[in-house]
């Protein structure tokens, strides 16, 4: 499966799953497989412009053979500080 078939299906789900009246749009800003110890994790950094405004969304989707936890950061502006947060998360998160 391709990096951009995986995208454009996550895309689509988003906007699918939004309301009829504030479809939003997105662009992909970075996507990679990050390895936090005994977990991998799918690492996206994306915008997202809708009504609202834009928002800068950071994410890591950690995955198993029976579950997906995903934990994301919408900010306004760029900010080292969310990244450092989700390394944080990524770093200390286990199925268990």
């Amino acid at each position: 499966m391709s990096a951009d078939f995986l995208w454009r299906s996550y895309e689509k789900a988003l906007v699918d799953a939004a309301p009829a009246t504030d479809k939003p749009r997105y662009s992909l800003e970075y996507m990679d497989l990050a390895d936090y110890g005994p977990n991998t994790a799918l690492s996206l950094i994306m915008t997202k412009m809708d009504r609202r405004g834009t928002t800068r969304w950071n994410l890591l989707a950690f995955l198993s053979e029976t579950h997906i936890v995903t934990v994301s950061i919408g900010t306004v502006e760029r900010s080292s500080d969310v990244i450092d947060g989700l390394d944080l998360i990524g770093r200390t998160f286990r199925f268990e």
